[in-house]
């Protein structure tokens, strides 16, 4: 889900950047003598096939007797990937994924396994703890302790899962995050781009990004929810969003640190957004230069390992930072005095430390093994493991 005022902030600059997928193959492969390698954000495609109910709630693949058809729309794109012969993997959420996360459950009556898991181990936990006992469990079980709590996927990813292993189709299960793993993995340069609708990437650091892959021209997903009833093309479109690129178009700050702010400000995935402050001022205060509050939030928590008590300090600093400065410069920031709003005494409705570190320090797999992106697999550009697949054995599933 993401931030979905951030795509309104770049829309000026992504006017032009929608194009064919044909074409984005084609113009890739002339640029760089290859295919582009993609990650795939599997819980969007998951959605968009029609194997969940809802986007905002995980109660959570809920198919109502639909799934054969879900699985026909998901074969379908990994059909036309195929056969534009570029190398993608799909990324899946883990067991790490943060439980206040707005898709984990939180708007919803039931909680899945993976959140109550969550929730329970690493209750009153420091996050350096969490972090560290996650990478002490890698290195010294070699998987996620998430997969050692004994949580099982349900019957439905079990199946679809089985299904891409026969296909010889390779995914991997991210500790955390799946767009957050994307990120990594597009930053890292084991993938080119990351499919995804969700502008959480951006602060994940991603530079490259592919979104709203679908049968319209124009900026639009397939989500079900376009203005547009029917698809207005034969054939898939893309939008290019190259954060590189951008960045010296625009002229206002589109790096990291200022959508880190931005949604903090606004409201994200892990929190509720600070009370009063909407899209025009949230964007006003985390494109400043001088003071350069975006940077400094950042700095507050860079070091993973950073006391509880010497963050919460920090926090609070600049949370009083912050408000001073909007109470003494209101006019030249939002046009006009907020006096009701900045005479409070404070600003509320921050995040917790945990979910900040969650946004800045996203669990990821450590010592990354790229098995998945070689050409054992038939989603890796060039491969022929396609003449193996046991074709007979598919038809019977």
């Amino acid at each position: 889900m993401g931030v979905p005022q951030i795509w309104d902030l770049l829309k000026p600059i992504l006017v032009d950047s929608r194009v064919p997928f044909r074409k984005f193959v084609n113009d890739f492969n002339q640029e760089h003598g290859r295919s582009p390698k993609i990650a795939i954000d599997a819980y969007l495609w998951l959605f968009e096939c029609g194997f969940i109910s809802r986007e905002d709630s995980i109660s959570k693949y809920i198919t109502h007797g639909t799934e054969s058809k879900s699985l026909l729309n998901l074969i379908h794109r990994l059909k036309e990937f195929l056969s534009f012969n570029v190398g993608f993997i799909l990324v899946f959420d883990g067991s790490m994924k943060p439980s206040f996360k707005k898709d984990s459950g939180r708007y919803d009556s039931t909680l899945l396994e993976n959140d109550l898991y969550f929730n329970e181990m690493f209750k009153d936990i420091d996050y350096k703890d969490i972090w560290d006992k996650h990478n002490s469990f890698h290195s010294n079980v070699g998987k996620c302790i998430g997969q050692e709590s004994g949580l099982q996927n349900s019957d439905f990813l079990d199946n679809l899962k089985s299904i891409l292993k026969d296909f010889k189709i390779s995914y991997i299960d991210a500790c955390g995050e799946a767009e957050a793993q994307c990120s990594w993995l597009q930053v890292n340069g084991y993938v080119d781009f990351v499919l995804t609708n969700d502008s959480d990437s951006l602060f994940f650091g991603c530079t490259k990004l592919l979104r709203n892959y679908s049968k319209y021209t124009q900026d639009l997903g397939s989500s079900g929810n376009s203005p547009i009833k029917k698809p207005d093309s034969r054939e898939s479109f893309v939008t290019i969003v190259d954060m590189e690129k951008i960045r010296l178009l625009m002229k206002v700050r589109t790096d990291p640190d200022s959508f880190l702010l931005f949604s903090v400000l606004l409201g994200g995935d892990y929190n509720q957004g600070v009370k009063g402050l909407g899209k025009a001022k949230a964007a006003k205060l985390s494109q400043l230069e001088e003071p350069d509050f975006a940077t400094l939030f950042r700095n507050i928590f860079s070091d993973v390992h950073a006391s509880k008590e010497t963050c919460q300090k920090n926090y609070a600093s600049f949370q009083t930072k912050i408000y001073s400065y909007c109470q003494k410069h209101s006019v030249s920031l939002f046009g006009r005095n907020y006096k009701e709003l900045f005479d409070k005494g404070k600003l509320t409705g921050w995040p917790s430390i945990l979910a900040v570190m969650c946004y800045i320090h996203p669990i990821i797999i450590p010592n990354f093994d790229d098995k998945p992106l070689t050409d054992v697999y038939i989603n890796s550009a060039n491969s022929e493991v396609y003449k193996d697949i046991d074709f007979e054995r598919l038809s019977e599933r």
